[in-house]
């Protein structure tokens, strides 16, 4: 297992995932998807671990 020198948390609360009407948003999931998905292939070169709190 690979030891990993440095974290990059993001911290996820519910009024980010869902609209002005509690339900999920579904644009909001797919866009988050994305980005941490970039910064998790990025960061391999540079041995970062991308982790994500929901709360």
């Amino acid at each position: 297992m690979n030891k990993h020198h440095n974290r990059v948390v993001v911290k996820v609360g519910t009024s980010t995932l869902t609209n002005e009407n509690g339900k999920s948003d579904l644009r909001a999931f797919d866009r988050l998807a994305c980005t941490l998905s970039v910064i998790q292939k990025s960061s391999l070169k540079r041995d970062y671990l991308v982790i994500m709190i929901c709360c």
